[in-house]
């Protein structure tokens, strides 16, 4: 049934809507509302960076598996889902966007 669930989460379109970020080329910084601040590298500075409401998440995992060399697209899949949930919590994302509602979603990457 979990399989099922993560596999309907493909098909989402997250978007960000924080554009806080500073990019050295190899992390981000991504600062919230409450002046908190982390830091994406590798895998998770690529995704953040395809978080444009374009990509699904599906081909967003396909990207990371290709840039990165890993055969692993179930496992890099919870990965990003797992991202893609802590980025929701800290209301930097919409989990799957829409053009006329991106900030009225309420659709949440739960598995």
């Amino acid at each position: 049934m979990i399989r099922d669930e993560i596999i309907s989460l493909e098909k989402f379109r997250p978007c960000r809507i924080s554009e806080s970020f500073h990019d050295d080329g190899n992390e981000i910084e991504l600062g919230e509302a409450t002046y908190d601040f982390f830091r994406l590298k590798g895998a998770g500075r690529l995704i953040w960076l395809m978080l444009d409401g374009k990509h699904e998440i599906g081909t967003i995992v396909e990207n990371i598996c290709n840039e990165l060399s890993i055969c692993d697209y179930e496992g890099m899949l919870l990965d990003v889902i797992q991202l893609l949930q802590r980025l929701e919590k800290r209301k930097m994302i919409v989990a799957n966007w829409d053009a006329l509602y991106k900030l009225s979603l309420n659709q949440e990457l739960s598995v």
